[in-house]
């Protein structure tokens, strides 16, 4: 079934979700206080361009405006008065009623001497209505449609009559002529009457809006067709308060045409949804739209293929438009307001221009003129980036806006500008940002927004420094956990320097590798940096980013340095600085009882001294502390998860090298700590047969050579910095000494 027309029901410049733009001319038409209110187009004057007729509530004139190729009309005509039929015209419909290939106009007569009866006005194809011809309705009749009832493709009509309750229905023959009005009960007080294809059948139903003005209910009516004329009993859906106007589309796009209503009492519209092959509607979807909602109307206004919906208000200040964009599914997104002229009483929805897009035209009853929107390119606001994204930091990127004229620049760091035409933008975010885009165009607006995430690089955290028990405890490892940071290069381990307190950097390792550092940097805050047998040591840990970015470093973490005063010992604490989780619970006290690694806990303790009562009796032993709480895995899956962090290792000896037999005789080296050059002197001895042997802190022999006189220049620039042990024998004598390297 094919509707012939549809009568629409005001709308505005309009903007929504970027899809739909409207420019407003307006257009005088009448004399002040006639109240336009009826409206319609087609061409009237054969050029091939869209025409528009209006008429009013307190004048019987209908004025003519001729339409150009453009959407604009020209000045008013008055070409047609009929003084015996004032206040009358509330509503036209345009068709050939007559067949003769011009356009005709009809309308409803509701007040005056000839109220009950609908006057046709034959177009001559100038623009004038020169006959007429008037068929009589049932009473009161307020809203008139037509389509083909019958199928003989023919124009029919159908009259919503007020008072009567009723429908009447009147068939064409083609020529202009109708037959005597056939009438279906309806429901009380109609207002507003639409055609469509409410079962699926091919055949024209109709639908009629209900006040419950005089006892009525608040109800849509739906008569059903069957094709020859007739029309079966009336099924009510209820509506908000006060129903008015009243149009149908396929909403959901399921075959079957739906109903929307205007409520002019509760400021809304009720959308209902047809359930099919049966006829019948689920109950009401209400969408507010605003006070005095009066017209409603659809059309695809954004060109989505889904019809939308426009609802004019009549009392609101000024009038305005509500606009829902269909979603796709048969619902509606919020309503957009738009303000309207004064008084908008009915909307027309044509192309105007010859564009493809339909367009808009409202007569307005307070404000004496018709109004015309045309359906414009509405901005379509895009927003890019160069190069890839996420972007490091430092590095800046160009943005770059299309679809509008003028763009308002904005960022959530409270960046902005007003409206420029800049299209571009270069950028060098600090931090990630949102930039939005705000376009007009056509007097309309849309935006875009686009995320610059800038990468910076993470601060990590050391879970752990421990000595490496895998070198017999002479080294430390710090370890962490890098499955948890992002964007990582490498990371940058650092050791903080006993004279400057400076954190010096001791290495990298890299993403891919296992995630622990073993510092043998000891030439690094030298002589004896990191050297877990000298001191305690503080640890910071940092990123190196893709992006080549050093990040912030971590809290530090400080090693334990177990010392010993013959069977007491003591320890500092492990420690964690401010801001993060210090996770020890407690140490223990270890003792590996012939040096040969076979470790046992001596005692767990939450202090920092205790004793050996046995010390005496393991002059070869060893002994340690562990720290205990941790739960450090170096993520390559590979390595076993730290449960403890070990401190050095210390011995009731001079660190690495046998006990010495000690005579009278004395050694004294100067200077020490010394570079290059010391100087050795022995006192109390006689220095024949005397061998120097110079020893690493590990008891590693590194020099040996014969000594010749007691007081000897000793040339130790080839050796690293560090800590030896110094020692002269001679077969009546062993001394040794402490000799520090730091060059």
């Amino acid at each position: 079934m094919k509707k012939l027309f549809t009568i629409l029901a005001f709308v505005v410049c309009i903007s929504a979700n970027a899809q739909v733009c409207f420019t407003t001319a307006n257009y005088p038409a009448g004399q002040p206080y006639q109240g336009n209110t009826a409206l319609a187009c087609a061409d009237f004057n054969s050029d091939g361009r869209l025409d528009l007729v209006t008429g009013f509530t307190n004048s019987s004139i209908i004025y003519f405006l001729p339409g150009n190729s453009i959407g604009g009309f020209g000045n008013s005509i008055n070409v047609y008065e009929n003084d015996t039929v004032p206040l009358s015209q509330l509503r036209f419909i345009s068709g050939d009623f007559n067949g003769d290939g011009k356009a005709d106009i009809a309308y409803p007569l509701p007040f005056g001497p000839n109220n009950g009866y609908i006057v046709i006005l034959f177009g001559d194809g100038t623009g004038h209505f020169p006959t007429s011809n008037s068929f009589a309705v049932g009473s009161f009749p307020k809203s008139v449609c037509a389509d083909d009832f019958n199928g003989d493709g023919k124009i029919d009509m159908a009259v919503a009559n007020n008072s009567s309750h009723n429908i009447s229905v009147l068939l064409g023959d083609g020529t202009g002529n109708f037959s005597t009005h056939t009438d279906f009960i309806a429901g009380s007080n109609m207002t507003e009457i639409t055609s469509g294809d409410f079962n699926g059948d091919g055949n024209a139903d109709l639908a009629a809006s209900n006040s419950n003005n005089g006892g009525g209910i608040d109800s849509v009516c739906v008569l059903l067709g069957d094709g020859a004329g007739n029309f079966g009993t009336a099924a009510k859906y209820l509506a908000g308060s006060g129903p008015y106007s009243v149009c149908s589309n396929d909403f959901n796009g399921d075959g079957y045409d739906d109903i929307a209503v205007a409520n002019w009492n509760s400021n809304n519209i009720s959308v209902f949804l047809s359930k099919g092959t049966n006829g019948d509607f689920y109950p009401a979807t209400n969408y507010a739209t605003g006070s005095a909602s009066n017209t409603v109307v659809s059309a695809d206004f954004n060109g989505d293929g889904m019809p939308d919906l426009a609802v004019g208000n009549f009392t609101a200040a000024p009038d305005a438009v509500h606009i829902l964009q269909n979603t796709g599914t048969g619902s509606f997104g919020p309503a957009t307001v738009f303000p309207g002229s004064y008084g908008g009483w009915t909307i027309i929805s044509a192309d105007f221009n010859g564009d493809g897009k339909p367009d808009l035209a409202t007569a307005n009853h307070d404000s004496n003129n018709i109004a015309v929107l045309l359906n414009v390119v509405a901005p379509q606001v895009n927003i890019s980036a160069s190069g890839s994204l996420p972007i490091c930091l430092g590095t800046s990127t160009t943005l770059t806006v299309s679809g509008s004229t003028t763009y308002t620049w904005s960022s959530n760091s409270g960046v902005s500008n007003l409206y420029d035409t800049i299209t571009s933008a270069v950028i060098t975010p600090l931090i990630s940002d949102v930039y939005s885009i705000i376009g007009q165009k056509n007097g309309c607006k849309d935006s875009a927004t686009i995320s610059i995430a800038v990468v910076t690089p993470e601060v990590p955290n050391i879970c752990m420094v421990t000595t490496d028990s895998a070198s017999n405890y002479n080294f430390n490892v710090v370890c962490w956990d890098k499955t948890l940071y992002n964007n990582v290069d490498s990371f940058i381990v650092y050791r903080k320097d006993a004279i400057s307190s400076n954190y010096l950097r001791l290495g990298a390792v890299s993403k891919n590798s296992l995630s622990e550092f073993v510092d043998t940097a000891f030439s690094i805050g030298g002589p004896n940096g990191g050297n877990p047998q000298y001191s305690s040591w503080f640890y910071k840990l940092a990123i190196l980013d893709t992006c080549g970015n050093i990040g912030e470093e971590s809290p530090y973490h400080q090693s334990m340095f177990v010392q010993e005063n013959g069977s007491n010992f003591s320890w500092n604490a492990y420690t964690v600085e401010t801001g993060q989780t210090n996770p020890i619970t407690g140490y223990s006290f270890l003792r590996d009882d012939d040096n040969t690694g076979n470790w046992h806990v001596l005692v767990n303790t939450i202090g920092l001294s205790t004793t050996d009562p046995n010390y005496a009796s393991y002059p070869d032993g060893n002994w340690r502390i562990d720290a205990l709480g941790f739960n450090c895995t170096s993520s390559k899956n590979t390595q076993s998860t730290y449960l403890k962090s070990h401190s050095n290792t210390i011995k009731p000896v001079v660190m690495g090298i046998k006990q010495f037999i000690l005579k009278n005789a004395q050694e004294t080296i100067f200077p020490n700590p010394a570079a290059n050059i010391v100087t050795l002197n022995i006192k109390n001895a006689s220095n024949e047969g005397m061998e120097l042997n110079i020893y690493s802190i590990m008891g590693v022999l590194v020099r040996s050579e014969i000594l010749k006189q007691n007081q000897n220049r000793i040339n130790i620039a080839d050796l690293r910095n560090g800590i030896y042990i110094i020692e002269v024998k001679s077969k009546d004598f062993t001394v040794n000494q402490r000799l520090i390297i730091q060059k």
